[in-house]
């Protein structure tokens, strides 16, 4: 992830945005250049300006932090998946009814 501050400097100078950026890398970098541009055609005020910096930051910040617990969410539920994976195959295999019904129901045909 790229830091706020690079962002906005990437924003304040019109460079391009990064390549492949994040989601939420893209929305600060479009936000962050429009509030640019509209404080150099005098649209906003400086006090305006600052505000509404740091509502995006703050917005940013939160989305990376909303972005990594999803992806250690996922992760997790890999992680269960290949070991739900290993067992299943037993279980199918197994003249356990107890064993066939849950196998129906993580297989949703229940």
């Amino acid at each position: 992830m790229i830091n706020f501050d690079e962002i906005a400097i990437r924003a304040y100078k019109n460079d391009p945005m990064p390549e492949y950026p994040s989601q939420p890398e893209q929305l600060a970098y479009l936000s962050m250049r429009a509030l640019y541009n509209d404080f150099r055609k005098g649209n906003v005020d400086k006090d305006q300006a600052q505000q509404e910096r740091n509502q995006i930051k703050c917005a940013y910040e939160d989305a990376i932090k909303q972005e990594k617990t999803d992806m250690a969410d996922r992760r997790r539920l890999d992680d269960l998946r290949v070991k739900l994976a290993t067992v299943s195959k037993e279980m199918v295999l197994s003249s356990s009814p107890l064993c066939k019904r849950a196998i129906k129901i993580i297989d949703n045909r229940n």
